[in-house]
């Protein structure tokens, strides 16, 4: 079993957080209708996980399933 610390999970976090940043400036400044329909797709899933880690960093769940 692996196991993730509280440090880990808000480091991961904030990458994330960069990253759906990134995904929303594409998805303003892209010319091209694909690029901007997939830089938003991205944006939107990268924001689930994140939502999700930070629920866990919450303290109200202290387990992860892997599916």
């Amino acid at each position: 079993m692996e196991k993730l610390t509280k440090t880990e999970i808000t480091w991961t976090v904030s990458a994330l957080e960069l990253t759906i940043n990134y995904y929303e400036q594409v998805a303003r400044r892209s010319t091209n209708q694909m690029e901007r329909g997939m830089a938003k797709l991205q944006a939107e899933n990268l924001g689930s996980v994140k939502s999700k880690l930070e629920h866990v960093l919450s303290g109200d769940c202290k387990r992860i399933a892997v599916e």
